[in-house]
């Protein structure tokens, strides 16, 4: 493989470090049969492949969805000799680089004109020919390509990777920019010579992977379970052992998607509220519901003409598309795949056409169930309904996040409530008296991937699965997709550690029919990972007598042309369709009909296919919606499931407080996924020591206090002598960097140290680099007479920033990530804090810990590592703005989305936060400023500071508890804490 051209760093690229295999036209699928005659000397298209595991593929040359030819995009003479692997990557900070003869550039961008700019010196590129790589900016970032045989000047903005590429690229280094030297302070004449500088010239531990170590030891984690089940998977045989297999998943499954649909249940009635018509079909616009309240509005499509038999009947559940069911192609050709309108109503009316009765509803969150319509935070703009919202909870992963992660608190994951409405909805389709309830079956893409996935898995009745976009397996989702693209209802509450994956979902319908479409270019869920599970399931199918049916599109996210005709043709093979229709297309036809605006099969706007008088089933007046609030929500029944738990809470404080006390106690590791740090541990690595500010060189003599400094925070660092940084090794790749700043005049690491310095442990989010100087509170500490230390958890500070305050609209993959391990972040994080307790308490120059403080939503891991480790906890322990209760953030339907790595899942099945602490106070004394309101984060006033931990107060006996209330910085928190500590 050539080398590369440039030695540059190289940027998520994976052209110089895997085998390229170029198939010439006019290959250009994954479907097509390959001649095994021919050298291949023409670029049609690319696969790219490590071993035997396919990584992508794409065309050379740009063009639209679908089959291509010669035709489609630009002509490959355009294109010269292009040798992809010799491509020169830039990095992002190299301005005045400069490429000769370069046949393309590309840089990460949004727009042409973003690219233009970013690429390319100012008059330098005005005949170059920009071509945007993705449609899809919602899903991929856009990559915009230059080509041309000129010179050109590269100039790459900060936020843009740039790369050249082609035989001829030529790219000189430019010569290295002299590097600016730091001020040197003032020499103090008693000592001469230089000085040593303060801790900005610190050198930072930095792992190889720009990765945040805790997502990445997580990954680790879930990829050593995942392959431990795939080798069980892999010694499955035979229709017997795979019956066994599949029996034992179906059960986990139960588990993951607990509570299941009542299986006493009735079919829904539903109302028509109006009739559309087309030729060969008619559309009823119809609400039903699948909970008490629960309105769904959805298009019932059934044929006309032709045979009186019952029809077999399809249920389609669409992806995360604000318009529902109503997506459509209206504004542009079908074929184009317009971004942010994925085209499902095509095929509703292509099934319809063949024969086939549907069902379409909209999944919560979308179309007209938005679940927070109501309100300013969710509120659809008047002016584009469909298209866009006005706050920050309107949108189909917003929206799907902030109701998941409620219910997570009571245990029970958003995919219950999905896989409810399906089941009901196949009860309403099943029960038409046109519909053959023995043919039944269901498709959707991306998040209808899902939706499909899930009720085919755990409903028998449906015969034929088509599932696009989502099949794949967890361990490719989290190295190729970023932790792995989900939101609520794709998250699976510990279904990692029950030993489930993916390919689960195919394996457990063996008996029955499915359909695995994925395509080559999709950044969510990469087709490396759908063809591992079909290769996986395969040997199921072929024991237990089902089909398996796939194909691979070379396209990305979403479904195109070709893979949507492939959903014609095995529906039509799987549950026998075409009744005679009065419409041109024959079951066995799979050629897509016009649906474009004046064709005969037109789709229908957003507006005719609206159903509630309102636009939105929660301010519907014929849903329930009125004056006292919305009609039924999400919200509505996980409120109630929270409150339950709370009121057995509450109960069990009333009467058994003993008892309920030490259940928390012994349940608390069990709960947060605490996991009990090894005693064979590798030794704490000496990371330096320096000085807060400048000092003159050799051994301080007495007298000589530290030199004057302008740094900002000067003032606290006269009091601080030596500072020392240790790195701390805990689970896998994760450690914890802690910071100790010693009293003056301790001042290097020969003199003996006085062994009577007691510790002040600092737990916060921030990264101690103490570029401002050294904070107030760590002064405050040493000035005091202490060992001030700051420890930065797995996940914090130095080891990278594993969290997300907000909503990310793709899930928080840490979080989510350990909760399917059977985990949670405080769990993790508790681990690290007792291995950072027990280090302190080995130093023979730190005499115990005095107190140790927790902020930044920190708290709830520092008390569960008491809890989970009581001997190593401290005496004293002080929380800053603790959250009172997480009954509140899941009770509430507006909550603060802060922190929501500090969430356990499960958690109020067992206890609530406030009584975390009511267990401690047997034994250790508690400080707690500033509590918050659980759900606002809003500071408690005095009165509901003390209702919030009456219970904890009632509770001590060997220790105790002081709480105040009000707002407290951390320099006045830790003056608090040290006079209380006296």
């Amino acid at each position: 493989m050539p080398q590369p051209v440039s030695t540059t760093r190289l940027e998520a690229r994976v052209y110089v470090t895997v085998d390229v295999a170029w198939r010439r036209d006019p290959l250009n699928d994954f479907n097509t049969m390959v001649p095994m005659n021919g050298r291949m000397a023409v670029v049609g298209m690319v696969a790219m492949m490590v071993g035997a595991r396919v990584m992508g593929a794409s065309v050379a040359h740009p063009g639209p969805p679908g089959p291509l030819s010669r035709s489609h995009g630009h002509p490959t003479s355009e294109w010269g000799d292009v040798e992809v692997p010799g491509c020169a990557p830039f990095s992002t900070n190299l301005s005045g680089w400069q490429v000769v003869s370069a046949d393309w550039i590309a840089a990460t961008s949004s727009t042409a004109a973003e690219c233009r700019a970013q690429c390319c010196a100012t008059g330098n590129c005005t005949t170059w020919n920009i071509q945007l790589s993705s449609t899809d900016p919602s899903h991929h970032p856009l990559e915009c390509w230059l080509s041309s045989q000129a010179s050109v000047t590269l100039q790459p903005a900060d936020s843009s990777a740039v790369w050249a590429g082609g035989t001829r690229a030529v790219v000189p280094s430019p010569p290295s920019p002299p590097r600016p030297s730091a001020p040197t302070p003032p020499i103090d004449p008693r000592h001469g010579g230089g000085v040593i500088q303060p801790l900005s010239s610190w050198f930072y531990y930095k792992s190889a992977s720009t990765t945040p170590t805790l997502l990445r030891e997580l990954t680790d984690q879930s990829i050593r379970v995942l392959r431990l089940r795939a080798a069980q998977v892999a010694a499955v045989s035979g229709a017997k052992q795979w019956s066994e297999r599949i029996d034992d998943a179906r059960q986990r499954f139960a588990k993951v998607f607990a509570p299941l649909p009542n299986a006493d249940r009735a079919p829904p009635t539903y109302k028509v509220v109006k009739t559309l018509t087309r030729p060969g079909y008619i559309c009823e616009k119809i609400l039903y519901q699948t909970r008490p309240g629960f309105w769904v509005p959805a298009a019932l499509w059934t044929p006309t003409g032709g045979s009186t038999k019952p029809h077999p009947g399809v249920l389609l559940v669409s992806g995360h598309t604000p318009d529902g069911f109503r997506s459509n192609s209206l504004d542009g050709p079908v074929i184009d795949n317009a971004p942010g309108d994925d085209d499902y109503q095509v095929v509703q009316i292509n099934l319809v056409s063949r024969g086939f009765v549907v069902l379409a509803f909209d999944p919560i969150g979308q179309g007209e169930r938005m679940q927070y319509a109501d309100i300013p935070e969710g509120r659809p703009d008047p002016s584009a309904p469909w298209s866009k919202g006005a706050g920050p909870l309107w949108g189909s992963t917003a929206d799907h996040e902030y109701i998941g992660r409620q219910l997570l608190l009571s245990g029970i994951g958003l995919m219950s409530f999905w896989l409810h409405d399906e089941t009901v909805s196949l009860d309403l389709l099943a029960a038409h008296p046109m519909v053959n309830a023995d043919a039944l079956g269901v498709v959707g893409c991306s998040g209808g991937g899902t939706q499909s996935s899930y009720l085919a898995a755990m409903d028998p009745r449906v015969k034929a699965a088509s599932i696009a976009c989502y099949t794949s397996t967890f361990e490719i989702d989290r190295l190729w997709a970023a932790g792995g693209a989900s939101d609520g209802e794709q998250t699976w509450p510990h279904g990692i550690h029950l030993g489930l994956d993916k390919p689960d979902l195919l394996e457990v319908r063996a008996n029955l029919s499915t359909q695995v479409l994925v395509t080559t270019a999709d950044t969510c869920f990469p087709a490396a990972g759908g063809i591992a599970a079909v290769a996986e399931a395969r040997g199921a199918y072929t024991a237990l007598g089902g089909t398996l049916d796939t194909f691979t599109g070379v396209w990305h996210h979403g479904w195109v042309l070709p893979t949507r005709e492939q959903i014609y043709i095995f529906f039509c093979a799987r549950l026998g369709a075409g009744f005679g229709g009065t419409t041109p297309a024959a079951c066995g036809d799979p050629t897509e009909l016009n649906v474009s605006a004046g064709s005969a099969a037109a789709e229908w706007t957003d507006a005719e296919l609206q159903v509630t008088s309102t636009g939105q089933i929660n301010t519907a007046p014929e849903c329930g919606a009125g004056p006292d609030g919305p009609s039924a929500t999400v919200h509505t029944f996980s409120s109630q499931i929270a409150q339950d738990n709370l009121d057995a809470l509450a109960k069990l404080r009333s009467t058994d407080p003993r008892g309920f006390v030490a259940s928390v106690r012994s349940n608390a590791a069990n709960v947060s996924g605490y996991l009990e740090p090894s005693t064979s541990v590798v030794p704490p690595r000496f990371l330096g020591a320096q000085f807060p500010d400048p000092r003159p060189p050799g051994r301080p003599h007495p007298g000589h206090p530290p030199l004057a400094s302008a740094a900002a925070g000067a003032a606290n660092s006269t009091a601080v002598g030596l500072v020392e940084r240790w790195m701390l090794f805990g689970e896998g790749s994760c450690f914890t960097v802690v910071t100790l700043f010693f009293p003056y005049p301790v001042d290097d690491m020969m003199t003996p140290r006085p062994t009577n310095m007691s510790a002040v442990v600092f737990y916060q989010r921030a990264e101690s680099d103490l570029s401002g100087g050294v904070p107030a509170s760590v002064a405050a500490a040493v000035g005091a007479g202490h060992v001030a230390v700051v420890a930065e958890v797995c996940g914090v500070g130095e080891s990278g920033d594993a969290f997300a305050d907000g909503l990310t609209g793709v899930g928080n993959a840490a979080e989510d990530m350990a909760m399917e391990l059977g985990r949670s972040i405080p769990g993790f994080m508790a681990g690290d804090m007792v291995r950072v307790h027990r280090y302190l308490r080995s130093r023979v120059d730190v005499d115990g810990i005095l107190l140790a403080m927790a902020s930044d939503s920190l708290d709830v891991a520092l008390v569960h590592s008491a809890l989970s480790s009581p001997a190593d906890a401290p005496d004293r322990i002080v929380l800053v703005a603790p959250r009172s209760s997480l009954g509140r953030a899941a009770t509430e339907r507006i909550y603060v989305t802060k922190s929501y790595y500090s969430w356990i899942f499960g958690l109020l099945k067992h206890y609530d936060l406030s009584d975390t602490v009511a267990a401690m106070v047997d034994t250790t004394k508690l400080l707690v400023l500033g509590p918050v309101d659980g759900a606002s984060l809003v500071p408690l006033n005095a009165t509901a500071a003390q209702e919030a931990y009456a219970f904890a107060t009632r509770s001590a006996s060997g220790g105790s508890i002081t709480v105040t209330a009000g707002t407290f910085s951390q320099a006045a928190a830790t003056a608090m804490a040290l006079d209380w500590a006296r």
